[in-house]
């Protein structure tokens, strides 16, 4: 399985999207109305005006449960 780990607030006017709702794939902006696929990262068709969230790619340890980020391979 691959994650990824997203930004909590996006490029273009910081939006909380921790604030935004869930709705199967798609997270809204509460503020913009952006839509955000969560597991790419890349913004909706419908909302192309909105810049895509940067998300870098997370791996669990499975011996110790650790949470691995690899912040050199940024995916935006």
């Amino acid at each position: 399985m691959v994650m990824y780990l997203r930004w909590i607030r996006y490029a273009h006017e910081g939006g909380p999207l921790e604030e935004g709702t869930l709705e199967g794939y798609n997270l809204t902006c509460p503020w913009h109305y952006a839509v955000f696929d969560i597991r790419n990262a890349t913004v909706s068709d419908a909302t192309v005006w909105a810049t895509e969230l940067t998300s870098y790619p997370v791996r669990i340890e499975e011996t110790t449960g650790d949470i691995l980020i690899d912040l050199r391979r940024e995916k935006k």
